[in-house]
């Protein structure tokens, strides 16, 4: 994967810029590339699961670098023919991996360029390749990463990493998986001359006596290491990378100006995208990435020619077609948002509960009012544009319905299921259907005989996302019709996450999430990594199974799945977990999202609009490498 760790992409970027930029006047800007977003960048530690956001990520994945990438276009490498995914190809890597059984396990050997440096000029070795793979190993840092390295989430099918010589690595596997290569091998590389002394200094802080860690003093270890503040107690300068960007300057709130690494060691090389060759630079001095919270100001600023490269809406288009200097492209993202159920209490805990939410959700709808086509409707956890592995023989719940027959079916759904009201919803009933909705239901009553709770929907503030709170506002009203005493919160993106994923070990506190979903990976690993009982923030700190989802056979089958190297085989498992998950509604899947960028042709060239991921962000590293001044 680009990075096995799942990107959280809030529901704000559904109306909020996908990229736009400003003038700073802290640096030359003939040649920087203009960048910016709806939201801040939360940090760029990238130990701490917090910041594991396509913001923020947009700037840690110019900074460090992965061993194996995906190919740009997502074409076969023909090097890759005994691997589970054929698309990838070495990065840091010189070849594709070699496996040897021995014995009941299995020896991966990774050849390394001897052409990578850092920044500071020291060559990347074997030995930071070992010490990344130990901190995940010993400490499970960055945690966000720790569902690449293990099947069952409590240990690693890696046994060992082992330097053979300066640029050649052994992994010992316990068994061969395909996690290993979309996993494993496509984390970050870290220096080890940087942080290695402030790991032990960590072990020396919290690790008492000759013994091995226990796992209270790992998890000490790790909550250290992921709370320094990259900027702050590590200056920005004395960040050591190998990308082709190094942060330069951060006014919070505001900007970070990214300057380009004039000795990047990838300069030259080739990249082959869509039959064209691609030589990486980078050629431009760098980017600018401001935040901009009106979409208003952010066109104007493109208008003016202030502004590099922006997303918009539907609406904007003709303005835009009218710049002869501009040039507009789309894409459909590998994006999945959802209604999330907190499965810990109730009501959210009843199956017909989430059923008659789901049908109540008028996702067709709310697409062609209210999102303007901009969020087309899914019905599975693996987005439509992933076509290989999506599973389109999905329920619809609902699909087709009117308004009435949806709140009808939602009301029969719940009867049948126990729930009782003090005055139940009226609806005028023609032919043995549903035409209209008479009289508002009151007083839910739960199976349990207890009353119905007030049920929070935990989405974006209408000043950040007014789209989609008129959505939630929407969906309260379907829900109130009914009886089901809803209330839309209105809340802010980072303290949403916070609410969904404490790092502290603690349970989510959240009703009915519809502020966060994801970036998914072109790999479906994330459905295990995503939905496993041991992704429980409960369970693992910082796990991204909000919902409690635990399935036994649910676990078994994604197990399996990531265990399974025969691809067409693994197909079959992962159309089975895109089953359960619709029939068990952890979450129902609602959308992913169409987005539209407009950009400076007059001003650079050679942009790169890469399936799934559009132009640039953090699943499309190779854009900002290879765009030039015209």
């Amino acid at each position: 994967m680009n990075y096995k760790f799942l990107i959280i992409l809030a529901i704000l970027l559904v109306l909020a810029l996908l990229i736009v930029g400003t003038n700073i006047s802290e640096k030359p800007q003939n040649n920087y590339l203009r960048i910016a977003a709806g939201q801040e960048i939360k940090g760029i530690n990238p130990f701490n699961p917090a910041f594991n956001d396509a913001y923020s990520q947009f700037v840690i994945s110019n900074i460090w670098e992965e061993l194996y990438r995906y190919t740009p276009d997502f074409s076969d490498n023909p090097s890759a023919k005994s691997s589970s995914d054929r698309r990838i190809f070495p990065w840091i890597a010189e070849e594709m991996p070699s496996y040897k059984k021995v014995g009941d396990k299995y020896e991966a050997i990774i050849k390394l360029r001897d052409d990578v440096y850092w920044w500071d000029g020291e060559r990347l070795t074997a030995d930071d390749v070992v010490f990344t793979s130990n901190l995940m190993l010993k400490f499970r840092i960055p945690p966000q990463s720790w569902a690449g390295w293990s099947i069952t989430g409590d240990e690693s099918y890696v046994e060992s990493v082992q330097k053979l010589d300066d640029f050649t690595v052994k992994y010992t596997l316990k068994e061969l998986v395909p996690i290993f290569e979309t996993g494993a091998l496509m984390g970050y590389i870290f220096p080890k001359h940087q942080w290695e002394t402030i790991i032990e200094k960590s072990i020396e802080n919290h690790h008492k006596g000759t013994d091995k860690i226990s796992e209270d003093e790992r998890i000490l270890i790790a909550s250290e290491i992921w709370s320094i503040n990259l900027g702050k107690n590590i200056k920005l300068n004395e960040i050591i990378g190998s990308g082709p960007f190094k942060p330069a300057d951060w006014r919070k709130g505001e900007y970070i100006r990214l300057d380009a690494n004039k000795d990047y060691w990838a300069k030259g090389r080739i990249l082959e995208i869509d039959g064209r060759e691609y030589e990486i630079g980078p050629y431009i001095d760098g980017i600018l990435r401001k935040v901009y919270r009106s979409p208003d100001i952010s066109n104007l600023a493109m208008k003016r020619g202030e502004v590099d490269i922006a997303g918009i809406s539907p609406s904007d288009i003709p303005d835009f077609e009218k710049f002869k200097t501009m040039k507009i492209e789309d894409y459909t993202a590998n994006s999945l948002f959802y209604l999330g159920f907190n499965l810990r209490r109730k009501p959210m805990s009843y199956l017909s509960f989430r059923q008659a939410v789901s049908y109540l959700y008028n996702k067709e709808l709310l697409n062609e009012r209210i999102f303007h086509g901009r969020l087309p409707p899914i019905n599975s956890v693996v987005p439509f544009v992933n076509d290989y592995w999506h599973n389109s023989n999905l329920s619809k719940y609902g699909r087709g319905m009117s308004t009435a027959e949806r709140e009808y079916k939602a009301y029969t759904i719940l009867k049948e299921g126990g729930f009782k009201w003090s005055k139940e919803p009226g609806f005028n009933i023609v032919d043995g259907e549903a035409t209209e909705l008479i009289e508002k239901g009151e007083g839910l009553i739960m199976p349990d005989g207890k009353i119905c709770p007030e049920v929070k929907l935990m989405g974006a503030r209408p000043e950040d996302a007014p789209d989609s709170a008129q959505a939630n506002i929407m969906l309260q009203g379907w829900m109130l019709d009914i009886g089901i005493p809803a209330k839309y919160t209105p809340t802010e993106f980072a303290t949403a996450v916070d609410k969904l994923s404490p790092i502290d070990g603690s349970e989510p506190d959240f009703d009915i999430n519809t502020s966060v979903g994801w970036l998914t990976d072109p790999d479906p690993g994330y459905i295990k990594d995503i939905w496993h009982s041991t992704q429980m923030p409960e369970v693992t700190a910082g796990g991204s199974n909000y919902s409690g989802y635990n399935n036994p056979e649910f676990d078994e089958m994604a197990e399996e799945s990531a265990r399974e190297m025969n691809p067409e085989e693994r197909r079959e498992m992962i159309f089975k977990l895109q089953e359960m998950i619709s029939k068990d509604l952890p979450v129902y899947p609602t959308s992913t999202v169409k987005r539209i960028q407009v950009y400076r042709a007059d001003k650079f060239k050679d942009w790169f609009n890469r399936k799934m991921y559009g132009i640039g962000g953090c699943n499309n590293p190779y854009s900002y490498m290879i765009i030039k001044p015209t």
